[in-house]
């Protein structure tokens, strides 16, 4: 579900440009609304902009963030393999990996929003396109 919802909040900042002739420049629009210009001095989108980064902090970085504490945690009484109600509760995290993996969930996880939504941070306007996303992931 991490790198689903990533994903969703990642396409709410997405842009496509098209050129403008009049001026020989290329204007960008949000792809989820055309209507509104992704330049950080429309109003519309600089309010975009700060919920998506607040949503990024809150979901893609705290989240893996608490998953890796509550590893560390818990992972003395997985390794000991006396598992106490808080590894219990964790069991989603650990259950499918060797005691000594126990952090590769997290590992996966950010390797998940990193191909979802981070790759797409890549600037194709300034010379990347999608064959360096291709080649990157």
């Amino acid at each position: 579900a991490i790198p689903t919802v990533s994903r969703s909040i990642f396409d709410a900042i997405k842009c496509r440009a098209f050129d403008d002739d009049d001026l020989g420049k290329s204007v960008s629009y949000l792809l989820v609304n055309m209507e509104i210009k992704c330049n950080s001095s429309v109003d519309v989108y600089a309010r975009i902009l700060v919920l998506f980064w607040v949503l990024f902090v809150l979901w893609i970085v705290m989240i893996p963030l608490s998953f890796l504490v509550l590893l560390v945690y818990i992972h003395p009484s997985v390794q000991s393999r006396s598992i106490t109600s808080l590894a219990d509760s964790c069991r989603f995290l650990w259950q499918d990996y060797n005691p000594s993996m126990i952090y590769w969930d997290v590992i996966d996880t950010l390797r998940k929003i990193f191909l979802t939504g981070l790759i797409m941070l890549i600037d194709k306007q300034r010379g990347s396109n999608k064959m360096l996303r291709l080649i990157i992931a």
